[in-house]
């Protein structure tokens, strides 16, 4: 064999070696590996599928002696309207931070009793308002001295002058942050509304439970309303068909101020 062919069959048995070993590396079974890893795919904006999902936010503790609503009428429809911007400041309300329909227990048991007796007769209750902290109220007090800020005055108290919205609908010191009293209305057991004459936070006599600006039909709804909040231990307005206020409420000396 001459000194080439020694060179290239070194150079042979080299390369089948160096061949050996990649594959013994390469091909080995790796620890800890994903099994699921050839299926994951990238995501728009490279959010991986693998990530955890961000939980949604737990509720803070509400103090001793409140509840919520759904707890107590779970098919309760919820949209409070200091939450949004669909109410007479034009804007969502300090203090409402969470479309959560809160009250005492108390009232929420009374509610309850009520809902079921609504649910007999075909319908369910859909909360405007609940529990009111301290500071909504004094939001409220505030919008009222801005004489400029008047861009829901035709939707919600197109006859009235502030001074005379407060006079007569808002007081400065509300009974809602004592947390047992509640703004709601009926809606039918498929969700679809039931007419009520005007909507909540209407400041007019069109919104007085007894007026005569309203029809047969619609006084019969709002007395279906009332009668069973009654029978349930609220009592009603005259100048809010929407407004009950729990008789024996458990702190009717006292006002909060947690936020929702």
């Amino acid at each position: 064999m001459t000194t080439r062919d020694k060179i290239l069959a070194g150079f042979t048995i080299l390369c089948i070696i160096a061949a050996v070993v990649l594959t013994a590396v390469y091909c080995a079974p790796k620890e800890n590996a994903n099994p699921d890893e050839s299926y994951h795919t990238v995501q728009p904006n490279n959010t991986a599928t693998n990530e955890p999902a961000t939980p949604a936010p737990t509720p803070e503790p509400l103090p001793e002696g409140f509840s919520d609503i759904l707890d107590y009428v779970p098919d309760a429809g919820i949209a409070l309207s200091y939450y949004s911007e669909d109410n007479f400041t034009g804007r969502r309300v300090t203090g409402y931070e969470a479309n959560r329909g809160i009250l005492t227990t108390k009232a929420c048991e009374a509610l309850k009793e009520a809902a079921d007796t609504l649910r007999e007769q075909g319908y369910r209750i859909y909360i405007f308002d609940a529990y009111r902290p301290v500071d909504a109220v004094q939001d409220f007090v505030a919008w009222g001295q801005d004489e400029n800020d008047t861009a829901r005055k035709e939707d919600f108290y197109p006859t009235l002058t502030k001074k005379e919205l407060f006079n007569m609908y808002i007081a400065s010191e509300s009974k809602h942050s004592r947390g047992s009293t509640v703004d709601l209305t009926l809606m039918k057991s498929d969700g679809s509304e039931v007419t009520m004459g005007c909507h909540f936070d209407y400041f007019n006599e069109l919104a007085h439970t007894f007026t005569d600006l309203i029809d047969a039909d619609t006084r019969e709804n709002r007395m279906i309303l009332r009668r069973a909040m009654e029978n349930a231990g609220f009592e009603g307005s005259s100048t809010e068909w929407w407004h009950f206020r729990l008789a024996e409420e458990p702190y009717p000396d006292r006002s909060f101020n947690f936020y929702i």
